[in-house]
């Protein structure tokens, strides 16, 4: 009985898998035609220019303007021109403009956060849900993380410390450092692992726990971590730790045919197709990486004008079958559905 359970079990896996994977592309492609949120307001490209359109009347709110568009932002229109975020409330309308650092932020179990200045003062602003931000009370020039801790540098070339759970004061302030790591040593002393937050690049190399509690200090203003290591390898001894990372996939969905002056764009397996006047191709978004969501990226229709080189892109309502874009658009281009 073991021998067949060993045999079948496998297979058993191996189809789940199949399974699932197929179900979940299935789903996706559901999601592209039907699943859109119930927004008033919807961003569109018209020759490499971002604006709004409203979704019921197809009136054009904010004409094309900005530069790049930020889809990663999921319950607010985020646009990004030369160094400032604008943030277009998804249903009111509301604009808020911050300073963009174009410095996105994995705070681990709470998301992505984008670092963006307000009031000379530094704050960080959740892709997922825009009314969470964390706030400080200096500017920084760049923020990074260690799971939920925060280290904001300086514009004086020191570190302030935010740990998890409290982010309204600093638990270390103007660490006298320009660089930081996290390491896992080996106490050599004690005979123990230990997590650590190493500073240096001033005056001093100090050495903390993962409480940021000090363990030890010292006196050099080297800036080269391979010698750092090799500063303090008499107390401590660097741990190997094996890392992975899971790389994002994508897939293009869109059959282009140009004929007679016309393309047409078509889906297998889908009843449904649109043309446009010209010859145009399929493309993708011209955008930051930092900015893009990959859940969303494939909902866009991206296309090119092949002489022209300008780039147009919207989403589409196929139930109703409708082009969230400007009439006014519509009309220039000669964009139809088929």
């Amino acid at each position: 009985m073991k021998i067949l359970l060993d045999l079948i079990l496998p297979i058993i896996y191996d189809l789940k898998i199949y399974l699932m994977k197929n179900i979940i592309l299935i789903l996706s492609i559901i999601n592209f035609f039907y699943g859109y949120p119930q927004e008033k307001y919807q961003a569109f490209q018209y020759e490499n220019k971002f604006g709004v359109v409203d979704k019921t009347s197809l009136e054009e709110i904010v004409p094309p303007t900005y530069a790049s568009f930020a889809p990663v932002f999921q319950d607010v229109l985020a646009f990004v021109d030369k160094d400032k975020f604008y943030f277009y409330d998804e249903n009111t309308g509301v604009t808020s403009i911050y300073i963009d650092r174009n410095q996105p932020i994995l705070i681990y179990k709470m998301g992505i956060y984008f670092h963006c200045v307000n009031n000379d003062k530094s704050v960080l602003i959740s892709s997922s849900k825009f009314s969470n931000k964390i706030f400080f009370n200096r500017e920084y020039e760049r923020i990074t993380t260690v799971y939920q801790n925060i280290m904001g540098f300086t514009k004086t070339n020191s570190i302030d410390v935010y740990k998890k759970g409290d982010y309204n004061t600093q638990y270390l302030k103007d660490v006298s450092a320009t660089f930081f790591e996290f390491e896992h040593l080996y106490d050599i002393k004690n005979q123990k692992e230990v997590s650590t937050y190493i500073f240096y690049g001033k005056d001093n190399i100090y050495i903390y726990d993962e409480n940021f509690e000090l363990l030890n200090s010292i006196a050099s203003s080297e800036s080269d971590y391979k010698k750092i290591l090799q500063l303090i390898a008499g107390d401590y001894k660097k741990i190997d730790q094996d890392w992975k990372t899971d790389g994002w996939g994508n897939i293009s969905i869109w059959n282009v045919k140009n004929e007679k002056g016309i393309t047409v764009f078509s889906v297998d397996g889908f009843d449904f197709s649109f043309s446009v006047k010209g010859n145009f191709d399929k493309s993708t978004l011209s955008l930051s990486k930092f900015y893009l969501d990959v859940r969303d990226i494939n909902y866009w229709v991206v296309i090119k004008n092949i002489e022209t080189q300008m780039e147009y892109c919207f989403k589409i309502d196929l139930k109703n079958k409708t082009f969230f874009y400007p009439k006014k658009y519509q009309k220039k281009l000669k964009l139809q559905m088929l």
